[in-house]
């Protein structure tokens, strides 16, 4: 019986459009390695591209919504992702924190970037000149650490009149308070804490 060739089957790995990098094709998988050990869950590889086109600012906005305090955290974080990136199967991981870093202290030079801008006036005033409808709605905030920080810019981007009680004789809590100057300078904290004032919150310390 004569054998009958088979003609050969196409066979199609799946795949999926990164968005990141807006081209190219890549096998599916899971959240990428070094986004699911950062416990904020930050957009790593987002903010990564940016700085890579030299979109300081943009990237400055994307670690923001997640880091609010990108300068300081990138000195002090023990930076799990780095240890779960990929890239270290090759040669060595990237440097994700001072990258972070970077782009905190790049903001912090040029007044905040563009993400500290509030929708209403920080005096409570609208471009009309007449009262904002949301800085009318004002929060007590009690502690001036990364949480309290963290709430009280949320609230004074979203148009809230925000103020911060703080015991001690400085902002910063833990981070001012906790963390020897070698770490984290005063000064990076403190500019990153005065481009929230610049935003629209208020503090009382002491």
């Amino acid at each position: 019986m004569p054998l009958t060739r088979v003609p050969p089957v196409e066979r199609i790995a799946p795949y999926k459009e990164y968005l990141q990098s807006g081209e190219g094709f890549g096998i599916a998988r899971e959240v990428p390695r070094c986004i699911s050990a950062c416990p904020a869950g930050c957009d790593i590889q987002g903010y990564l591209r940016l700085v890579e086109e030299r979109r300081y600012k943009e990237a400055y906005s994307l670690i923001m919504e997640t880091i609010p305090l990108p300068a300081s955290i990138g000195r002090i974080c023990h930076h799990p992702c780095e240890a779960n990136c990929r890239r270290k199967f090759f040669d060595a991981p990237v440097a994700i924190a001072a990258v972070k870093r970077f782009v905190g202290d790049y903001a912090c030079a040029s007044r905040g970037g563009s993400a500290v801008k509030s929708k209403g006036k920080s005096n409570g005033k609208s471009e009309s000149g007449g009262e904002s409808e949301e800085r009318t709605k004002r929060v007590a905030v009690i502690g001036a650490g990364p949480a309290g920080l963290t709430a009280a810019f949320r609230l004074a981007v979203r148009g809230y009149g925000v103020k911060i009680y703080e015991k001690l004789p400085s902002e910063g809590g833990m981070l001012f308070a906790g963390i020897p100057p070698y770490r984290l300078p005063n000064e990076a904290l403190r500019d990153e804490i005065e481009a929230y004032k610049r935003a629209g919150v208020e503090v009382a310390v002491g």
